[in-house]
């Protein structure tokens, strides 16, 4: 459906199938967000994630890679930085710095063990 341009129909499926006994399922809950973001409707999508909360990590990892894939860093960037699992997307917001030139402030976002030291080796950008 996609493919042929017709995101809403789809998003029309998802709704539908959300009304099954079993509600909006992890799969059809990251479907939508794919969908809304297809559909243009980008602040949409970010507030379904943030009404979702007991799956808020997982609903910032599809609204942000999906914004950073957009060529929306910028925005990626504010997603992952307001994502209350802040701690869990370290890498990804030391990448999105990296990738605009913020080498310094991505470096001192990535996790260090006592002594300061990064804890594992990281390409950035």
């Amino acid at each position: 459906m996609i493919e042929r341009g017709h995101v809403d129909q789809a998003l029309t499926v998802v709704d539908e199938l959300a009304q099954d006994p079993h509600g909006l399922t992890e799969n059809l809950y990251g479907e939508r967000l794919c969908l809304l973001f297809h559909a243009g409707r980008e602040e949409e999508a970010i507030q379904t994630m943030s009404a979702r909360s007991e799956d808020e990590w997982e609903g910032a990892e599809v609204v942000g890679e999906t914004l950073a894939a957009m060529g929306r860093k910028d925005r990626a960037l504010e997603v992952f930085q307001q994502a209350r699992s802040r701690e869990y997307f370290q890498t990804q917001i030391a990448t999105l710095m990296a990738q605009q030139g913020r080498i310094e402030k991505a470096l001192a976002v990535l996790p260090r063990d006592k002594d300061r030291q990064l804890l594992r080796p990281y390409k950035l950008a």
